[in-house]
């Protein structure tokens, strides 16, 4: 149910862009198990980065809202979205057991 509501959340904060970030997190978490786990961290750091360093600057809270704030949290949330998707991966090639003919 908690994948469910990430993912209405997702699609309504981000629309097309963040039904395509959802998608490469789980491409990404085919690939590489504990990748959802990273992207979520990265853009979190990201967009915390991102923010402190235009407060630094003199900028108030104008990159907070910029773009890349914005979208490093929108993979972040992608991120987390794709980790609680429960996927079917296929055993390896080789492991599975011979047929006993016996």
């Amino acid at each position: 149910m908690i994948t469910v509501a990430i993912g209405v959340l997702l699609i309504a904060i981000g629309g097309v862009p963040a039904v395509i970030a959802l998608l490469a997190c789980l491409l990404a978490a085919t690939l590489w198990e504990p990748a959802p786990r990273a992207l979520a961290v990265a853009g979190v750091v990201t967009a915390a980065l991102t923010a402190v360093t235009g407060r630094l600057l003199g900028n108030g809270q104008e990159w907070a809202y910029g773009w890349l704030a914005q979208g490093a949290m929108l993979v972040a949330l992608a991120a987390v979205a794709a980790a609680r998707v429960e996927r079917y991966l296929p055993p390896p090639v080789g492991s599975a057991e011979p047929a006993d003919d016996g």
